[in-house]
């Protein structure tokens, strides 16, 4: 529907005196200002941030640092409970119990040389003749005792070139009666010979 053309035109200004002027002028000046300071703000806030997680970033590493061995020592033995569960559900018990025999043996073996290594050496600081006298006792027993552990696992008729053989004595230096590879302690070394199984 066409509308119908205004008749007259009425027109309203309004004029600022100086005191509106004025109020006008601070308002706009004050708006500059707002902006301003909400750009250094932001700026302020994004470098507190910074500062703030390289601070909580340092104190974690440092935390890690302080409490680092226990808490690996931590995570490694519950991991130990959860592996070893898992394998005891996977292979027959034999074969796991020796490997943690075989891991024991290995791990006491590492102990007396760090003795021999400590006591039995004329430039340590730590020289015994007495405490050496019994590194190399517990160094002749603990291959005795390797001699025994060894036959055991032979009579469990557990043969050399068999899986739970590789399962049992991977990995674990002079405690593997085949140990004459100077890497096969790596952990390359013992997967590449874990892996090579035939069941």
């Amino acid at each position: 529907m066409p509308r119908k053309p205004t008749e007259k035109v009425i027109e309203h200004r309004i004029t600022f005196g100086d005191f509106e002027r004025n109020a006008v002028k601070k308002a706009l000046t004050l708006q500059a200002e707002n902006q301003r300071l909400d750009a250094a703000t932001s700026t302020l806030n994004a470098v507190g941030v910074a500062v703030g997680g390289s601070g909580a970033i340092l104190a974690g590493l440092a935390l890690l640092k302080w409490k680092a061995p226990e808490i690996i020592d931590t995570i490694t033995e519950k991991a130990k409970g959860v592996l070893d569960d898992f394998t005891d559900g996977i292979l027959p018990k034999t074969p796991v119990e020796y490997r943690r025999e075989a891991q024991a043996l290995a791990a006491r073996r590492g102990q007396i040389n760090a003795e021999i290594n400590r006591y039995c050496s004329s430039s340590s600081p730590d020289f015994n003749a007495s405490t050496c006298s019994l590194a190399h006792e517990a160094k002749d027993q603990y291959f005795e005792d390797l001699k025994a552990f060894q036959a055991r696992v032979r009579a469990a008729q557990i043969t050399e070139d068999s899986f739970y053989w590789r399962f049992i004595f991977g990995g674990l230096g002079d405690v593997d009666p085949e140990y004459s590879d100077p890497n096969a302690g790596s952990t390359r070394a013992w997967w590449s010979y874990f892996l090579n199984f035939d069941l």
